[in-house]
C-alpha cells in the first residue's frame, strides 16, 4: 500500500492502483494551537503508516492511536476519517473484530456529516462481516 500527502489530502493506493482520498483531515481553522495539534496528528499518522509498511505493527499502532486522540479533540469528522484508516489497518492484519468496530464507529460519525466515505465504511463493514462468518465456519 502506498501513501502520499499533499497540503489538504492524504492519498492511499493499494497494489491494484485503486485510490481514494481522505479530505478534511488537515485544517478547518485559523487557531494556531489547533493547527499545531493537527500538524502533530498528521505527523503521527504518517509515522504510523511508515512503521506499518516496515512491519513494526506495535509501534505503528501507538502512533495511529496518538493521532486519533488529537483528532478526537479537535474535529469529529477528522476523527471519523482516521477511524476508517484504523479499520483498514486492522483489516490488513486480518483482525476482523477490531476492524469491524472501527469501521462502524467511523461510519456513524461520517453519516452525521453526510460524508461520502460513510458509503465506503458501509461497504467495508459488509466485507468484514463476511470474513468473520468465514472464520466462524472453519
Amino acid at each position: 500500500m502506498a501513501f502520499e500527502i499533499s497540503s489538504d489530502f492524504i492519498f492511499f493506493s493499494d497494489e491494484n492502483k485503486q485510490s481514494f482520498e481522505i479530505k478534511e483531515i488537515v485544517y478547518n481553522t485559523d487557531n494556531p494551537k489547533e493547527i499545531e495539534e493537527r500538524d502533530k496528528a498528521i505527523s503521527y499518522l504518517l509515522i504510523g503508516i511508515e512503521l506499518y509498511k516496515k512491519s513494526k505493527f506495535k509501534k505503528a499502532l501507538d502512533f495511529l492511536n496518538s493521532a486519533l486522540l488529537i483528532f478526537k479533540n479537535y474535529n469529529e469528522l477528522s476523527y471519523g476519517i482516521a477511524l476508517f484508516f484504523l479499520g483498514e489497518f486492522y483489516e490488513l492484519k486480518e483482525e476482523w473484530e477490531k476492524s469491524l468496530e472501527n469501521y462502524k464507529e467511523s461510519r456513524n460519525i461520517l453519516e452525521k456529516y453526510n460524508h461520502k466515505m460513510s458509503w465506503d465504511a458501509s461497504k467495508k463493514i459488509e466485507k468484514i462481516k463476511k470474513e468473520i462468518e468465514k472464520s466462524d465456519s472453519i
